[in-house]
């Protein structure tokens, strides 16, 4: 499966040692790789009718790159990042974060999710079921 997190409220460190730094002493504390589904879970009492494609995850860089969106021109950063759940391609609006990742460095925040199954052999439906459907 293709996993592709596009980025909203995000942060970029340059290292797992700045993104402990700010973490701060009393809160909540993430290790630089995690995952948490967080749009399968409901706030409040009222439930959630269908989970969203929404996580919170940290992640560490393996490779990143600059592109330029050829319909408007402006500037995205891509990143292969690792997480606990394997690598994800992870695409931030230039104009939402800092700067771009760097290998080795640490992408933390909230992501919507798109995914993509491995390709299947194609099987041709035969003549006669094009025909009749289900019935044949």
């Amino acid at each position: 499966m293709q996993l592709t997190a596009f980025g909203h409220n995000v942060k970029v460190y340059r290292s797992q040692e700045e993104f402990h730094e700010d973490q701060g002493e009393g809160s909540t504390r993430f290790a630089p790789v995690c995952f948490i589904p967080t749009g399968t879970f409901s706030l409040g009492s009222t439930p959630r009718a269908f989970p969203e494609a929404i996580a919170f995850m940290n992640g560490i860089v393996v490779e990143s790159s600059t592109f330029r969106n050829t319909h408007t021109g402006l500037p995205f950063h891509w990143a292969l990042v690792r997480l606990p759940i394997g690598t994800v391609d992870v695409v931030l609006d230039a104009s939402d974060v800092d700067r771009a990742p760097d290998v080795g460095g640490v992408v933390s925040g909230e992501f919507w999710l798109a995914g993509k199954l491995g390709a299947y052999p194609h099987r041709p439906v035969p003549w006669y079921r094009r025909i009749f459907g289900a019935f044949a």
